[in-house]
């Protein structure tokens, strides 16, 4: 999803974009964009092995600049593709030495000191600033918030292999008094093998919605009055909305992230799902006490969207054909 936000950004500065991807995972969502989508039919866990059919597809006569946005990549990797164009990496993992030209970490507490073993010729965007968000969220205007929480908005994404919203729509139905017939809208993910049993919960329960990976969620944010969110984009596209959110992880990619906005107070982390000592009650307890906090929902909301503004994927763009 990044990276279709930055190719937006892309096209508005009357470029030509193309995504190259290993397989068919997400060719179909490319396409349905908009945008031309190369397969090279290979294992993306095994970069290496797909570099000869890359580089004869990637014309140095008309390739500009290459994004590129794995947790498989190699020095090696990279380093060929730099032979052939200017060379970006969206980095939110390690910080390892890579060879490019160009580094992309949105992470609010990147700085240039992660990135002690690179020379000065290479360029950082690195911070909150370069957050690439799809452009509904760009320059939002200030959230209202309601005396009343009314509205609440339940998201994980994927596949779900943790059972999350089953487990989230459970104890939210155990506390169910505490919400004062709130509207609950869950959005399951497209492959939730789970949606069966969440439906049969909430056939039970008028105020528990349940959605299956809905195009418009930003509609879905902005009217809410608090969620509960994994980690990763997500989080930073709430955070564009002012909506508050009580965050947990579910991926080793998650962490600093939902770390760094629970130490900033701009969304209080739960923990890792993951964890034998995770809390579905404390998660929904938790809820409840910003539900009736209008005070720090208010706080949280501004500072939320003093933070990300959602024009991270037009400077990264900008950037990118500097």
């Amino acid at each position: 999803m990044r990276c279709l936000a930055i190719a937006e950004a892309f096209i508005e500065e009357d470029k030509d974009v193309c995504f190259i991807v290993a397989d068919q995972y997400g060719e179909e969502l490319v396409k349905k964009l908009g945008f031309p989508c190369l397969v090279l039919n290979s294992d993306f866990k095994e970069m290496e092995e797909e570099l000869d059919v890359l580089k004869s597809v990637l014309e140095p006569d008309k390739t500009e600049v290459v994004l590129v946005d794995s947790y498989f990549v190699t020095e090696n990797y990279l380093a060929s593709i730099r032979n052939i164009a200017k060379t970006a990496y969206i980095d939110d993992a390690t910080g390892k030495y890579l060879p490019c030209d160009i580094i992309v970490n949105y992470d609010l507490d990147a700085g240039r000191d992660l990135y002690s073993d690179y020379s000065d010729d290479i360029r950082f965007l690195l911070g909150g600033e370069y957050t690439p968000l799809r452009k509904q969220f760009r320059n939002q205007k200030d959230k209202d918030i309601r005396d009343k929480a009314s509205e609440i908005l339940i998201l994980t994404g994927g596949s779900d292999h943790f059972h999350v919203v089953f487990n989230i729509c459970e104890m939210f139905i155990s506390k169910i008094d505490e919400f004062n017939d709130c509207v609950v809208n869950v959005v399951c993910g497209r492959y939730n093998e789970d949606y069966g049993r969440i439906a049969g919960l909430a056939g039970q329960y008028q105020s528990l919605k349940i959605f299956r990976s809905i195009d418009d969620i930003d509609l879905f944010m902005k009217r809410a009055d608090a969620c509960i969110s994994a980690g990763g984009t997500t989080t930073k596209e709430l955070a564009a909305c002012g909506t508050p959110t009580i965050t947990f992880s579910i991926a080793d990619n998650q962490m600093e992230g939902v770390k760094s906005l629970d130490k900033r107070g701009l969304m209080r982390y739960i923990g890792d799902v993951r964890n034998e000592d995770f809390s579905y009650s404390r998660l929904i307890d938790e809820l409840i006490i910003l539900c009736r906090d209008k005070e720090r929902r208010v706080r949280e909301s501004k500072l939320l969207q003093k933070t990300i503004d959602g024009m991270g994927a037009v400077r990264i763009a900008r950037e990118l054909l500097k």
